[in-house]
């Protein structure tokens, strides 16, 4: 148990901070890694209550935070940066003068 208590936020540590990087990379499911990693401080607070009790309200609230950013990131649908088909437009002066018409 001494050990498990030991190693346990070493391990929460590494999947954090390999969560925050994909998420970075805009990788939905670095928010799941983050949930399952709040499932991991949720028994470490458990191991070794009540040292760790400040803690509750955080992992509750970073909960919520990873559900609902991978709800939102789950649906970003990516967007083209050029749209071949979008009609070119005449550039126009400050006077509304046409300068340039395709």
């Amino acid at each position: 148990m001494k050990l498990l208590t030991f190693a346990l936020p070493y391990v929460m540590s590494a999947v954090t901070l390999t969560a925050i990087y994909f998420a970075g990379d805009k990788k939905p499911w670095a928010w799941l890694l983050s949930l399952w990693n709040q499932a991991l401080w949720g028994a470490w607070i458990y191991l070794t209550w009540p040292q760790a009790s400040g803690l509750v309200p955080m992992c509750l609230c970073l909960t919520v935070m990873y559900a609902m950013n991978w709800q939102k990131w789950r649906r970003v649908q990516p967007q083209p940066v050029f749209n071949i088909n979008e009609r070119r437009r005449d550039v126009r002066d400050v006077n509304g003068v046409v300068m340039y018409d395709p």
